[in-house]
């Protein structure tokens, strides 16, 4: 049986595919600035995200160091972009219960899902009002009922 060729393998080759991708939505690169994101703040969080597997579950990192060394951020900025991603929203952080002896934390990615779809609806808000998209295209986008779907899970994490 012959093995189809991904969109990702051909860009990239199949080497580079067998360490993974992240899922980072455009809309980060896109309009960092618009979204209040630091250089540094968008690396770690673009970094922490290309661990983050499954949908509404909080991923365990490694330490500042270590991520600070993966960055090549200084522990400081690391740390700050935390500190700051945690502020604006975009993430939650917290400690083990148990703490462990890599003094990792817990990464919530549930309020970027809600900070990111209200900020995209903005945007389509704001193309239909400047007639860049049609009244059928904008109320499909803006009345995605994914969002909903998951309603009483995302209540008790915003």
């Amino acid at each position: 049986m012959r093995k189809e060729i991904t969109n990702f393998q051909l860009k990239y080759g199949k080497a580079v595919q067998d360490f993974g991708f992240v899922q980072a939505p455009n809309i980060l690169f896109r309009h960092k600035k618009r979204l209040g994101l630091t250089s540094s703040e968008l690396i770690v969080l673009v970094y922490l995200l290309s661990y983050y597997r499954e949908a509404f579950e909080p991923i365990s990192l490694a330490s500042l160091k270590t991520l600070s060394r993966n960055t090549g951020l200084s522990t400081a900025t690391v740390h700050r972009a935390k500190v700051g991603l945690v502020k604006k929203g975009f993430m939650k952080s917290t400690k083990p219960r148990k703490p462990n002896k890599y003094g990792t934390n817990y990464y919530d990615f549930v309020c970027l899902r809600v900070k990111l779809d209200a900020f995209a609806k903005n945007l389509i808000r704001m193309k239909l009002i400047e007639g860049k998209v049609s009244d059928e295209k904008a109320g499909d986008l803006i009345g995605d009922q994914t969002i909903k779907a998951s309603g009483d899970f995302l209540a008790g994490h915003v």
